[in-house]
């Protein structure tokens, strides 16, 4: 059942093959979590959800034979392989207990229906024959883990069986066939873990591209028979940004695919040597010119031409992708009258060639390869949903706390763009547990975190200002409460019973009729104790106590907040914070009860020396005009 607006899982990172595309190109799976997505391209809507895996998903990939078109494979962390229904969901066959570690990636033959091929940490490959359930386990390079998978466009040498090119994380790229289990070829150069393969094949060679984490893309050129002939190509990455740090430059992750159509010739991009290219000569044989695309530094897409005597990349359109990018894939429209659906055909063929991409910022994309320009964007969740608020003034608009250590702001109805949204991150060092958006002004929500500290979000600059003092355990309630910042709200609590109870403000100053403060109360345990006050300092981290006003990430102090004051609820503590001192540490508000309600202190205290209940959530009352 497909989805009008759903906000879905990111894709999980750090995985060659993690999401494919169908062969028809209209539909996109990725794994996030332990489930696998799909996703119609066209409407750029959820479809369906493939569920059965017990741990992280880690590769995934439709069967590359035309007659097959609908099935999908998935493999896991929790050490299985499924073979699954693409229309119904069906789970049809699986296999969990070959891969003796977690399994890393798959890949489905072109040549022969049903066959799989799976690699896991320890280096052993399991191919999977599914119209029998035959089974056939090899170990080709031991005491390595086999990262990257691609099944080859031609067989064995004995014509029985096909090849697979295995990447693995020492660097090197074998061919092994996949009916012994013998390495056919080993392809050394790399000096790093293999992070992508992709095979084409033109009218007279077949092509193998590898990228790699030492920062190249290599070439391989095999004779139509399968032997290999040379290393056509070896690309390095453009210099990275200057503005990078070293630890950026050392996380790149570089994916490639091919970006080959079948009228290459009448190619309207142009890559012709400008600000935004990097041009090397090099002389080679009279091949056809190849076109691939790759991932490179901080997010940054390129599109690289090969052709007999040079090679030039060019950078698709800047601050799309701010991180890394892990997957790659490449689609063209179908010709008309090439068959399936009548819709699907139309709807894909409006499409022109395209991109689709993957990314560390939690972002699908969908980008135009002649403007090289992003079409649409697709946010992901990278965790949990603790909560959910919308604001009064514009009830269309809902914010999301979520466990990613992120705020989202999402608009489901807004008509051009299902997934308009933005994202706050900067600042927050935790998962976002609750959050609560300001009754009157727009663009400001408080949040509460899982280490105990409390905050406010600025929308319109994306920024946030945390408090510096904060509850001992995760932040459960956080609430908005009307006061002038000269007056202490007077508070009663309504006894549901001796251990949980609810604070509720009373409409009335601090002061009697004739102007005379409260009575004292009765002894309880000090609000202003040792103990107490050290629940409400901030959470150590490391032995090491923070000093100095915090602010917002862009240098902002706390925004407006109307006057309103913030209360948070955490490890059973109701806690005030002036919004507009960041340097606070929260007022516990058994001071405010102890002050304004003498007779039910009294009550609680008892005989026994009871102390305050603890406190799991609070409602205010409103103020009568």
């Amino acid at each position: 059942m497909s989805h009008d607006a759903i906000f879905p899982t990111s894709p999980n990172w750090y995985l060659s093959g993690v999401t494919d595309l169908s062969l028809r190109g209209d539909c996109f799976a990725f794994g996030a979590k332990n489930s696998v997505h799909l996703l119609n391209v066209s409407t750029r809507r959820v479809i369906g959800q493939l569920v059965g895996h017990k741990d992280r998903v880690t590769g995934v990939c439709f069967s590359k034979n035309g007659g097959l078109g609908d099935l999908l494979f998935s493999c896991s962390a929790d050490r299985s392989v499924r073979q699954w229904n693409v229309d119904t969901h069906a789970c049809l066959s699986m296999h969990n207990n070959i891969h003796k570690s977690d399994v890393l990636a798959l890949s489905s033959s072109p040549l022969v229906a049903g066959i799989v091929a799976s690699s896991d940490k320890e280096g052993r490959l399991v191919v999977w024959k599914t119209s029998t359930d035959e089974k056939a386990s090899f170990v080709p390079l031991p005491q390595t883990g086999a990262c990257s998978l691609g099944c080859a466009p031609f067989r064995n040498a004995s014509g029985e069986g096909g090849v697979v090119a295995v990447g693995y994380m020492n660097g090197v790229v074998a061919l092994v066939d996949m009916v012994s289990g013998q390495i056919i070829q080993k392809l050394s150069g790399h000096s790093d873990e293999i992070q992508a393969l992709s095979w084409y094949s033109n009218r007279h060679a077949h092509y193998l591209a590898s990228g790699s984490k030492d920062k190249t893309i290599r070439i391989w050129m095999f004779d139509m028979q399968g032997q290999f002939r040379k290393v056509f190509r070896t690309l390095q990455l453009p210099k990275p940004p200057a503005n990078m740090s070293d630890q950026q430059k050392g996380r790149v992750w570089l994916t490639v695919t091919w970006a080959q159509r079948p009228d290459m010739e009448a190619r309207q991009l142009d890559h012709a040597p400008s600000e935004n290219t990097d041009m090397v000569s090099d002389a080679g044989a009279d091949d056809d010119t190849l076109f691939l695309i790759s991932s490179s530094h901080a997010g940054e897409l390129l599109h690289w031409k090969v052709d007999p005597k040079q090679h030039t990349c060019k950078k698709f359109a800047a601050n799309v992708h701010s991180r890394s990018i892990f997957n790659i894939h490449h689609m063209f429209s179908l010709p008309s009258g090439s068959g399936g659906s009548s819709s699907s055909s139309s709807s894909l063929a409006s499409m022109g060639e395209r991109v689709i991409t993957i990314s560390m910022d939690r972002l699908i994309v969908m980008w135009d390869v002649n403007t090289m320009k992003p079409v649409w964007r697709i946010p992901g969740l990278g965790g949990f949903v603790y909560s959910l608020d919308s604001s009064t003034n514009d009830p269309s608009r809902v914010a999301i706390a979520c466990g990613d250590k992120t705020i989202r702001l999402w608009n489901p109805l807004s008509r051009s763009d299902p997934y308009e949204s933005v994202q706050i991150w900067k600042g927050i060092q935790s998962k976002v547990t609750m959050i609560c958006c300001h009754p009157s002004v727009d663009g400001v929500i408080a949040y509460g975190l899982e280490d105990g500290r409390v905050g406010l979000a600025h929308v319109p600059t994306l920024s946030t200002v945390t408090f510096q003092g904060g509850h001992k355990g995760t932040v459960y309630e956080v609430g908005w409460c009307t006061r002038k910042p000269s007056l202490v709200p007077p508070c009663v609590v309504s006894p549901l019973d001796a251990d949980r109870a609810v604070a509720v403000p009373v409409d009335q100053d601090t002061s009697d009729a004739q102007g005379t403060p409260p009575p004292e109360s009765p002894a309880l345990e000090s609000p202003t104790s040792d103990k107490s006050r050290k629940r409400s300092e901030p959470p150590s981290r490391g032995g090491k106590a923070r000093s100095g006003k915090r602010q917002a990430a862009s240098g902002i102090n706390a925004p407006s907040t109307g006057g309103l004051y913030m209360y948070s609820c955490g490890e059973g503590i109701i806690l005030e914070w002036p919004p507009d001192d960041s340097d606070s540490t929260g007022k516990n508000i058994n001071i405010h009860i102890q002050e304004r309600n003498p007779e039910y202190v009294a009550t609680v205290q008892g005989a026994s020396k009871r102390k305050f209940p603890s406190r799991t959530e609070f409602a205010w009352q409103p103020v009568n005009d």
